[in-house]
């Protein structure tokens, strides 16, 4: 979840053209940009989830704030989403993942359209009342003058003890008859970013 999104500051400076990149907002294309992990329960067996909706902003400073929607994770089945919600998000509380991120908007001032670059940048998730730090490593692609992409290199590895979590954790095993669930799971993102109108 850490991840998560993270990588949107670094749209401020991923786009030269006009208007300069330090004078221009940019905003998250929620219907184009996933965010997603991997939860690996019983020792080895592994399942792909994701979040229905994120939604996020890179100021003219550089400043990026990406908000995660928990009520929409998605895990292919009905009833395990039920209880990711209630028992181990406890989103009537804690409806959201924050991730925020600042970046020089010079930066990338230069990157031409079909350009791409890496930058590593450290991020903050707020979940479930607590808080982060990650270091990221993102690729940054100019797909065109008002448009760039922003892809993890690797996944982010969120430890849910680090948030208070582990007592969801244990919950979710006895509600399943599971003998383990991997505390640690790699984060995964991909966002698209559209220079804002206003």
């Amino acid at each position: 979840m850490r991840t998560t999104v993270l990588a949107a500051a670094l749209v401020l400076a991923a786009c030269g053209g006009e208007p300069p990149v330090t004078r221009t907002a940019w905003k998250l294309e929620t219907d184009l940009s996933t965010v997603g992990y991997v939860s690996i329960k019983a020792g080895d067996f592994a399942e792909t989830n994701a979040f229905g909706r994120v939604v996020g902003r890179v100021e003219p400073t550089g400043e990026a704030r990406i908000s995660i929607d928990l009520d929409t994770v998605e895990t292919n089945v009905d009833i395990r989403n039920e209880r990711m919600r209630k028992v181990f998000f406890k989103t009537k509380t804690y409806p959201e993942a924050v991730v925020t991120l600042a970046l020089d908007p010079a930066a990338l001032q230069e990157l031409g359209v079909g350009d791409r670059v890496r930058i590593d940048a450290p991020l903050t998730l707020a979940l479930h009342g607590e808080t982060a730090e990650y270091d990221a490593a993102m690729f940054v692609t100019r797909a065109s003058a008002d448009r760039v992409t922003v892809d993890l290199v690797r996944p982010i590895l969120v430890d849910a003890r680090e948030f208070g979590l582990e007592n969801g954790l244990n919950e979710l095993m006895a509600l399943a008859g599971l003998p383990s669930i991997t505390p640690t799971a790699p984060v995964t993102a991909s966002l698209v970013f559209t220079r804002a109108d206003d």
